[in-house]
């Protein structure tokens, strides 16, 4: 008698007649492949230590080793002693204005002091030349003639005379002590910019915008037997030089 084979049900019939597949043992060990493995991040290398000073805190230089050490290198140099102001401009708070002379009536160009120091003469751009004396600051004299500005001024070595230069091309001679004027001298071509005496009071010098110095020989024996006969009677006339 045969023997009888069990039935199979029918979920036994189903799978078996699907193909059986087998697992590889790298599968079954980390499970099903999803895609490529993570990238592993980066590490981002240190920066220097100048470098990341410089980074923390902007518009300080950056810079390497070598700059460092140049750095310490200055630091290490003793700082100098700040100087004070020089002797001339700490005493320059002792200095003070003691006086403002007012009479000219636009820009002053020159002034001169006597040689007594006791009279000072001024001239400007108002075409005067003007006398003040120094202790009491009070105007002298106003000395006219020149027809426009006057550039300089300048008193004789004796304090006699006084020259001015202007714009007029003209160098005039005053008589200080009588305020009035004694000579003019002609010949620039142009506005005479300055004026000097020489030491001996007897030569003057000018420089003008024509490009020439002159130099002028004063005849004083004339001007002092001017003086005679004004200041003497007629009858002591006759003792006055070149009368």
């Amino acid at each position: 008698m045969a023997a009888s084979t069990p039935a199979r049900s029918p979920v036994a019939r189903r799978s078996s007649s699907r193909p059986r597949t087998v697992a590889s043992p790298s599968l079954a060990r980390s499970g099903p492949r999803q895609g490529p493995p993570p990238r592993r991040p980066r590490r981002r290398r240190a920066a220097p230590a100048s470098r990341s000073r410089a980074l923390r805190e902007p518009g300080r230089p950056r810079g390497g080793p070598a700059a460092r050490a140049r750095r310490s290198r200055r630091r290490a140099v003793p700082d100098r002693p700040v100087e004070g102001p020089p002797a001339a401009a700490r005493g320059a708070a002792r200095h003070r204005s003691v006086a403002t002379l007012r009479g000219h009536r636009s820009a002053v160009f020159s002034v001169a002091f006597a040689p007594d120091g006791r009279t000072l003469a001024s001239a400007g751009s108002d075409g005067t030349v003007r006398l003040w004396d120094v202790a009491t600051h009070r105007l002298l004299a106003t000395l006219t003639g020149h027809h426009g500005d006057v550039f300089s001024v300048a008193f004789a070595p004796v304090g006699a005379l006084l020259a001015s230069a202007g714009a007029d091309r003209t160098v005039r001679l005053w008589d200080v002590a009588e305020r009035r004027p004694w000579a003019t001298l002609t010949g620039h071509t142009n506005a005479v910019w300055g004026t000097v005496f020489g030491p001996d009071g007897r030569t003057v010098a000018s420089s003008s915008n024509d490009g020439t110095v002159r130099l002028w020989n004063l005849d004083l024996s004339a001007r002092f037997a001017e003086i005679c006969r004004l200041r003497l009677s007629a009858s002591d006339a006759s003792a006055c030089p070149h009368s």
